[in-house]
């Protein structure tokens, strides 16, 4: 089975740096990218074709700005794709190295598998920004713990990668809605229902900091 990832993007393009680099770190390489651009200037195109350099199966696919139309993008992200299964995330959510294993791991046909995401305070964001801090460290679960002592990452329940045996457990305790910026899905079943609904239109809220998401 082929698998793809989409992200909406638009600008940021220091943010989709420490995004994409998360995806060369995956255990598990079997995948490609669809960076979904929602109008971003060249910026965002340039910093793809660095990537392919790197050897990250990314492609960039782009249309005009005319405003926040999200759901048109992934739609032709979506159409566009070759994979078998898609998952879904955004160019601000950091993956965790198990990300796209676990996804495939949990997959199952006809259904829609999705996972929670922590939230990175303003001064962690902008350290790893800088370069001061590598998103490496996210993968230390006592930092995690130590940023949401001083309230700089919310949810720290969610950053723990629990054995799989225990999920069922852990979702009694704690639905997990599906969240756009972390769901997977088989790409036919999306066909099935026209994709996207593309009257959503219109400007919505952007997270101004990172998130890490995990499975």
């Amino acid at each position: 089975m082929r698998y793809e990832v989409i992200m909406s993007a638009y600008n940021d393009a220091d943010v989709l740096n420490l995004t994409l680099s998360g995806y060369l770190n995956q255990i598990d390489q079997d995948f490609g990218i669809c960076v979904a651009d929602d109008g971003s200037g060249a910026d965002v195109k340039q910093l793809v074709e660095s990537f392919q350099r790197k050897g990250l199966r990314v492609r960039h696919i782009w249309h005009e700005d005319q405003g926040f139309r999200r759901t048109v993008i992934l739609n032709k992200a979506v159409a566009s794709s070759q994979a078998d299964r898609i998952i879904f995330t955004d160019s601000d959510c950091i993956p965790s190295p198990h990300f796209v294993a676990d996804h495939k791991a949990l997959s199952c046909p006809k259904g829609l598998v999705t996972g929670p995401r922590v939230y990175l305070g303003a001064d962690m964001t902008l350290r790893l920004k800088m370069g001061e801090s590598s998103i490496t460290e996210l993968n230390n679960t006592s930092l995690l713990l130590w940023l949401s002592l001083r309230k700089q990452l919310s949810k720290i329940e969610q950053a723990i990668r629990y054995p799989t045996w225990v999920l069922p457990l852990v979702n009694r305790i704690k639905t997990i809605w599906p969240y756009g910026a972390n769901f997977a899905v088989d790409r036919q079943d999306l066909l099935l229902v026209n994709g996207f609904d593309e009257d959503f239109i219109g400007w919505g809220e952007r997270m101004l900091i990172l998130v890490i998401a995990f499975t």
